[in-house]
Formats: structure tokens, C-alpha cells, sequence
């Protein structure tokens, strides 16, 4: 949905994502199982600041079109919430 490809797998457990064949710009981990990010633990939300208009819109597009996700405009961008309700907020740079 978001576009990135997985660049690397380290240890059972462990991605690393990237777009443009970089090495990683997001990493995750499920080594200390599930966290709920309303009971404070773990992440509730991280932005990706995308190149431009084309990647934004493009984004959107998917994000919109996958049912398990739940999208909302915010001021300057979107918010992505997936499955677990932990968010990623999407905007561009120009």
C-alpha cells in the first residue's frame, strides 16, 4: 500500500523496508510480540515524507483501495491506519 519493497530480512522476525532501492527507510520487528500503542506501548504513529505529488497521489490511491485500511485527510497529508490501529502519516516534500 505504501510502496516500499522489502530490502532485507535480518533474524526471524525482523524487515526492513525501502523505496528506490535504497537500503532501508523503515524497519519492524514483532520480537517483543504485539504491543497496543492506547495501553502506551509501542508506536501509534510515524510519518513518511514522500518525493513529490505523483508519489503522494499515488499512495493515496492504493491506500484508498485497501480494505483494511482506513484513511483520513489530514492538515497537510494523509493518515493511513492499518489493522492494529498504529498510523502512518503520509505527506510530500514539495
Amino acid at each position: 500500500t505504501l510502496g516500499l519493497d522489502v530490502s532485507m530480512e535480518f533474524a526471524p522476525g525482523a524487515l526492513f523496508f525501502a523505496a528506490g532501492g535504497y537500503h532501508h527507510h523503515v524497519g519492524a520487528n514483532v520480537w517483543n510480540q504485539r504491543s497496543t500503542p492506547a495501553d502506551g506501548l509501542g508506536m501509534a504513529w510515524f510519518e513518511l515524507l514522500v518525493p513529490d505529488a505523483e508519489a503522494f497521489d499515488a499512495v493515496r490511491t492504493r491506500a484508498t483501495a485497501d480494505d483494511d485500511a482506513t484513511v483520513a485527510e489530514i492538515d497537510d497529508g494523509i493518515e493511513i491506519a492499518d489493522a492494529d490501529g498504529i498510523s502512518v502519516r503520509v505527506r510530500h516534500a514539495e
